[in-house]
């Protein structure tokens, strides 16, 4: 699910209450949820806010956007080393493709089951 204006602001509020130095005001506060949720375009809200959390575990200081977008990147790509990779299973050759390489090799069996018949050789 993308990320609402209302997660958003509550995002960069918790940011601000953690690092409250230096002091935001209300409208700042709302000045950044709005450019900050236009910059992370069509991230998930969770990712988001994961990211936000571990900022605020990890660092000693505010975040820049950019901050927060590598955090994302870096969740989304560590979920997806763990999430196995299933490929969808697709036929090697189509139903008509099929039928003519079992008329190919049948044909090729009759045709070695005539020489074997025969004496194998010719003399």
């Amino acid at each position: 699910m993308k990320m609402s204006m209302d997660q958003m602001i509550e995002e960069v509020a918790k940011l601000c209450a953690n690092f409250p130095h230096p002091p935001h005001t209300h409208a700042q506060i709302e000045l950044k949820a709005i450019l900050w949720l236009h910059d992370i375009g069509g991230t998930q809200a969770g990712d988001f806010i994961e990211a936000c959390r571990i900022h605020r575990m990890e660092s000693s200081r505010f975040p820049t956007i950019h901050d927060l977008i590598e955090k994302v990147r870096t969740i989304v790509n560590h979920r997806a080393m763990r999430t196995p990779q299933i490929e969808e299973v697709t036929e090697a050759c189509t139903p008509e493709e099929s039928a003519k390489f079992a008329r190919d090799i049948r044909t090729l069996i009759k045709r070695n089951a005539l020489k074997s018949m025969r004496g194998g050789r010719k003399r």
